[in-house]
């Protein structure tokens, strides 16, 4: 019989079994590709503003050494050079950091993911608004449970006012004719950065705007930013969208990022 491999995490800077955390805890998930790290001081800083608003503590390195520690987290996990892995970077409320990573991918790079989901919406909301969290985490997850049982792949949430809730990390976007539409929000966030940013590149305005499920309704396509890129969604309450300009802007944000380098 074959002997599972143990999965390792990084816990203040030392490398461990992986363990999950038993205190609330902020995040941000990092891109990474041939273990280099895409945005890590923006996704630090970020980190940082949550963390210190919510708990009065801050991630105390720098980039240059949190990507050494994410490089031996991959290799001790022993996960490809050679496509998309993301690695979650979280610091609770007692100030501990945390680096997990997600596992092997079928991306390289920043794409529209093949998987077009079938959504459902929720009468749900995440705890703190849009600070990424501990609880925005497990939010999703109960949504995405209950999508499940009733034949879909994942959900999105709607609040009391008909408004759209996801948290920083996971932006969500409508499209409608040639102008992509964006959540408004107090906290910057790299996924919605790069999305803004692939959509005027391709010739799309941008609008920031409290969306609500009447913008699903009038959409013609649906974006859930990650990570990885985004995703296209394929239905929402069976209603049908188009996948067009999400497959240039995933496109076009892997451009932007190699124009840097």
């Amino acid at each position: 019989m074959s002997q599972q491999c143990e999965k390792y995490m990084i816990l203040n800077g030392e490398l461990c079994t992986e363990q999950a955390s038993s205190m609330p805890f902020v995040y941000q998930n990092i891109h990474s590709l041939g273990y280099s790290c895409r945005h890590i001081a923006q996704h630090i800083e970020l980190l940082n503003q949550s963390a210190k608003k919510l708990f009065d503590t801050e991630l105390d390195i720098d980039s240059r050494e949190l990507e050494r520690q994410a490089s031996m987290l991959l290799q001790a996990n022993r996960l490809s050079r050679n496509a998309t892995i993301g690695i979650e970077l979280s610091l609770d409320a007692d100030g501990n950091h945390r680096l997990r990573c997600h596992g092997n991918s079928i991306y390289q790079g920043y794409v529209m993911r093949s998987l077009r989901p079938e959504i459902a919406t929720l009468p749900m909301s995440n705890p703190l608004g849009d600070y990424p969290t501990s609880a925005s985490i497990e939010s999703q997850a109960l949504a995405n449970a209950i999508a499940r049982r009733r034949g879909y792949h994942s959900a999105i949430m709607i609040g009391p006012k008909g408004e759209i809730k996801s948290d920083s990390a996971n932006p969500i976007f409508t499209i409608k004719g040639y102008t992509l539409y964006s959540q408004t929000s107090n906290l910057a966030s790299v996924e919605r950065t790069l999305v803004e940013r692939a959509a005027m590149k391709v010739g799309y305005g941008v609008q920031r705007m409290q969306l609500s499920a009447l913008e699903l309704e009038s959409a013609d396509e649906v974006l859930l930013g990650s990570y990885q890129g985004i995703s296209a969604a394929a239905h929402i309450d069976n209603r049908p969208y188009m996948s067009i300009a999400a497959e240039r802007i995933a496109a076009a944000m892997e451009q932007i990022y190699n124009s840097k380098k």
